[in-house]
């Protein structure tokens, strides 16, 4: 979930995501009035059902630069929207670059750019980043060489002056979860 606020919005407004991880079942992208205590406020701005069905999975969502962003599996797709009811595929975010993606995992800010994570059990998950979501910038290529022992690059975050990442890892288990940082 995330709170966002639009160009025209009164207040600010929670975002959740719905799907099915994968299953039967089409995401669907929610919002609400953050301060609503009513159940029944909440209101449906996405439906994979009617625009892709194979999109069951949101990711993260994160706002940048004035923009709300998430991600979906279904080859790795990043939406975004300037005022957070009218959403579109990042069409700068080149599925060619990485054919094999199959979810863009998750986003955070460090020193002014957005960071991405993807999913790619074939190669290993990889990570990218952006200062204006018109370029994207390939950070490391087959999880910092663990390749598919690394499938999901995730769980980004920023402490102590480093950006974090850390591996999802589903092979036999003999490979344990590696941890990278960087300050830079």
């Amino acid at each position: 979930m995330v709170l966002y606020q639009g160009p025209s919005d009164t207040t600010q407004y929670l975002y959740a995501g719905a799907g099915s991880h994968g299953g039967a079942f089409p995401g669907e992208i929610w919002r609400t009035p953050y301060d609503s205590t009513n159940a029944s406020s909440w209101e449906k701005v996405i439906d994979f059902d009617t625009i892709d069905s194979t999109m069951t999975q949101i990711t993260y969502f994160y706002e940048f630069d004035n923009r709300l962003f998430f991600g979906t599996n279904a080859n790795g797709a990043i939406w975004e929207s300037a005022d957070g009811l009218n959403f579109t595929i990042n069409s700068s975010w080149d599925l060619e670059v990485e054919p094999t993606c199959i979810a863009v995992a998750c986003f955070i800010e460090f020193q002014n750019e957005l960071f991405i994570t993807t999913t790619n059990k074939v190669t290993g998950g990889k990570m990218y980043k952006t200062s204006d979501a018109a370029s994207w910038v390939n950070v490391t290529n087959d999880a910092f060489t663990r390749g598919s022992d690394a499938e999901e690059l995730h769980n980004l975050d920023t402490i102590g002056g480093y950006l974090w990442v850390t591996a999802y890892t589903d092979t036999t288990g003999n490979v344990a979860s590696p941890i990278w940082r960087s300050s830079d």
